[in-house]
């Protein structure tokens, strides 16, 4: 719990360094289906800027991470899936390619979609 909470303390640290925040509508599968969507801050990093803003080496450098932070003491971090147009760093550009859902999962492998649109489908 305690290392929990070092994490989140950190990770809510990353807003101010974060190269692209927005609010989007997020949603995880469940049993009966796709859960309510949710309407909340997500911040989008790759995993360069999480490996140099945590001075770790545990993200894929190309790879495009969601984070949302629920509360203080709630955050979920999911890996996207597909293919990064981002490169290094993320940007409004590099996340806004569609009007489709970003898809991906969090560490205990539930599957989540993120709308960055008005309108996903």
């Amino acid at each position: 719990m305690r290392y929990l909470l070092i994490a989140v303390i950190v990770l809510f640290s990353l807003v101010c360094e974060a190269k692209y925040t927005q609010t989007c509508n997020v949603s995880y599968l469940t049993e009966a289906g796709w859960s309510k969507n949710y309407e909340v801050e997500v911040t989008f990093m790759t995993g360069s800027e999480l490996n140099t803003a945590m001075n770790l080496f545990n993200y894929e450098t190309f790879q495009v991470y969601a984070i949302v932070f629920w509360s203080k003491n709630l955050t979920t971090v999911i890996v996207t899936q597909g293919s990064s147009v981002c490169g290094s760093e993320t940007s409004k550009t590099c996340i806004k390619t569609s009007y489709s859902y970003m898809n991906g999962y969090d560490r205990d492998k539930r599957k989540w979609r993120i709308c960055t649109e008005s309108n996903c489908y």
